[in-house]
């Protein structure tokens, strides 16, 4: 199919129509129109009924914050801005699991604006994290912004006003950074969380000091990074697509079952400790 024929009306019906099985023909057609199209695509990212809608046209959404990230000029920086609070609140991990990586791809550029948002205490967890996760990946492949960013971060991280969860989430973004200058406030941090532990055996730890070492003592980055346009690779489609009939199928068998435990949101801090968010550190590894 050529896609170069479309109008923009048109390629935007496709976002509302084909679901999770949009070619990457029209992706990548959506790319190459660049900052033309990006107002229409800031539009569905912004509207909050469109992140409300049933299938099919509730994938508009997903399309379009793929999109928004893969063309990654400054103006998607604040589009994704918004792509990250409406995620967070509809619970969307479609999206919030890439939205680092795509600030990584935008560059310099969304530190600003990255930074107000991991600043912003009224943001909510989710959305400061990931902004956080955004701003390493950004100085992690732009060594000359790294020490603006590892200062901001340390700020968060030392300041007693915060929040537990995240400060733990700024350590960990600390030690992704391997910043030498705050290694010694990361074990001083370590070794209350160590004490803490030993005192209350439910107490959930952030790191351990042996953590800290392995870290500094790591070459590789343990950052999260992702290929988000690979959701349209016909492979992944296809496996997609009979992992769902599996997993439906396996709803049926499971219906009925009463769940006693309190549900953790898969965007909330994992209990663990970790720092990080429960879909990416302990979820799926509980033993039924």
């Amino acid at each position: 199919m050529d896609y170069s024929k479309y109008t923009d009306h048109q390629l935007l019906e496709l976002l509302y129509t084909e679901e999770d099985r949009l070619e990457r023909a029209v992706v990548d057609e959506f790319v190459i129109r660049q900052d033309r199209i990006v107002p229409f695509l800031s539009e569905i990212v912004s509207d909050q009924f469109n992140w409300t809608r049933e299938p099919p046209d509730w994938w508009a959404v997903v399309h379009a914050t793929n999109i928004l990230g893969a063309i990654g000029t400054e103006s998607t920086v604040i589009p994704l801005l918004r792509a990250v609070r409406w995620a967070d609140a509809y619970d969307c991990d479609w999206v919030t699991e890439t939205l680092p990586c795509m600030f990584r791809k935008i560059g310099p550029v969304a530190i600003g604006p990255l930074k107000a948002m991991a600043s912003d205490q009224t943001s909510g967890w989710f959305c400061r994290t990931t902004a956080i996760d955004g701003l390493v990946l950004i100085a992690w492949h732009n060594p000359d912004s790294q020490k603006e960013v590892s200062a901001f971060i340390y700020r968060i991280f030392n300041n007693e006003k915060e929040d537990q969860e995240t400060r733990q989430s700024a350590g960990n973004a600390l030690l992704d950074l391997k910043c030498e200058e705050y290694k010694n406030s990361l074990l001083v941090f370590a070794k209350i969380e160590e004490n803490r532990k030993k005192l209350n055996h439910f107490y959930s730890a952030h790191f351990m000091p042996q953590d800290v070492e392995e870290a500094f003592n790591s070459h590789e980055f343990s950052g999260y990074e992702r290929d988000w346009l690979t959701f349209y690779d016909a492979q992944e489609i296809n496996e997609r697509q009979a992992r769902w009939k599996n997993e439906d199928e396996e709803t049926q068998n499971k219906l009925g079952r009463l769940c006693t435990e309190p549900k953790i949101g898969r965007n909330e801090p994992c209990p663990c400790g970790s720092g990080k968010k429960y879909k990416k550190c302990c979820l799926g590894k509980e033993i039924d």
